[in-house]
């Protein structure tokens, strides 16, 4: 039995922004595509403004730096209040292979 007595926080808080990162592209591709779907209605009943025409492309960009963001001091804290509980109950038993 491997028992895990610390996490580098540093170490998962990048791991956590990664994953959040893609998850955010993801979530700013399909805010886009529907975006694009709702302007493509309003612009057919009149003027659309410009910004609600680019909004779309800002997603797929801004997304992944805020998930990424939010991904990272998630991943700080939950590595810290991993290391605080292990401290005091022993560890996390890991059995490997």
């Amino acid at each position: 039995m491997a028992v895990v007595k610390r996490i580098g926080i540093l170490s998962l808080a990048k791991l956590m922004a990664i994953i959040m990162a893609i998850f955010g592209l993801i979530f700013g591709i399909l805010f886009a595509i529907v975006i694009t779907m709702v302007t493509g209605v309003i612009g057919t009943f009149g003027v659309m403004p410009l910004w609600l025409r680019t909004i779309g492309l800002g997603a797929i960009i801004l997304f992944p730096l805020v998930y990424a963001a939010i991904g990272f001091v998630y991943g700080a804290v939950v590595a810290l209040l991993f290391n605080v509980a292990a401290g005091i109950a022993g560890g996390l038993e890991l059995e490997i292979g």
